[in-house]
């Protein structure tokens, strides 16, 4: 994930990357706290029967998580 602080209402600086989960793809942001909260879940693959396909993913149960990026 990339991060960015505002510096000016025009101006935007590179504050760096956080490494998180592959699987986290959608986030809240909280401006109260200034907390990113990611959705994240562990999967496994499934190899297609036709190869033309994709392999299926399902989510391995109990491996859903919520991870908190803070200061």
């Amino acid at each position: 994930m990339s991060v960015y602080r505002e510096k000016s209402a025009d101006e935007y600086e590179d504050a760096g990357a956080v490494k998180t989960q592959p699987s986290a793809k959608t986030m809240a942001f909280d401006p109260k706290t200034k907390k990113i909260f990611l959705s994240a879940a562990e999967y496994s693959e499934t190899p297609a029967t036709d190869p033309a396909n994709r392999p299926r993913r399902t989510v391995k149960p109990g491996s859903f998580v919520v991870l908190v990026v803070a200061e």
